[in-house]
């Protein structure tokens, strides 16, 4: 039970397997911040073509409300890219 005038939020981890459900459910949100999430964007839309470039694709939702999206990339150097 959670004290008067205080919300419970559900959180829920999604993992994607997927590059192109992962920009069709997160881009949108993305989106609206664009300035801000351009590199989570690019990164984002390019994996749907390349998708042996993309380790790991995860999204953190309140019920349908996107929370935070996280990204991990390999490129053709020696270090990975976490977005």
């Amino acid at each position: 039970m959670t004290p008067k005038g205080n919300k419970e939020i559900q959180m829920r981890i999604k993992r994607y397997n997927d590059p192109c459900i992962f920009w069709k459910e997160v881009s949108p949100e993305l989106k609206k911040e664009e300035a801000k999430n351009n590199l989570s964007l690019g990164l984002s839309y390019h994996s749907q073509t390349h998708s042996n470039d993309c380790l790991f694709q995860a999204a953190v939702f309140d019920d349908s409300h996107l929370l935070g999206a996280l990204c991990c990339f390999k490129f053709k150097t020696n270090q990975n890219l976490i977005v």
